[in-house]
């Protein structure tokens, strides 16, 4: 009964531990300039980009995330529709 008791407690301690540290890890975000995107455009961007290029809402996601940047893949079918979106690619020298 005491290894049950003992253990619950450590349960608890790790939980507490998760928490306060993940209450750090978010007040510390909040100081940083994240610009956050608008979730309800980013769905309807990804719906948009998976219907118009054919792609998984995975791959659709890829596209909308890269926003301005260059995009890293193999997955030929993502290569051809981010040629297609003006998405530009990050090619291997």
């Amino acid at each position: 009964m005491v290894c049950a008791t003992w253990r619950a407690r450590d349960d608890a301690l790790v939980v507490c531990l998760r928490i306060a540290q993940a209450t750090r890890f978010t007040a510390h975000l909040h100081q940083l300039p994240i610009e956050t995107a608008d979730a309800h455009q980013a769905l309807e961007d990804l719906v948009s980009w998976g219907r118009r290029y054919s792609l998984s809402s995975y791959d659709a996601s890829c596209l909308v995330e890269t926003s301005g940047l260059r995009l890293a893949t193999l997955h030929a079918r993502l290569s051809e529709a981010a040629t297609m979106a003006g998405v530009r690619l990050l090619v291997a020298p």
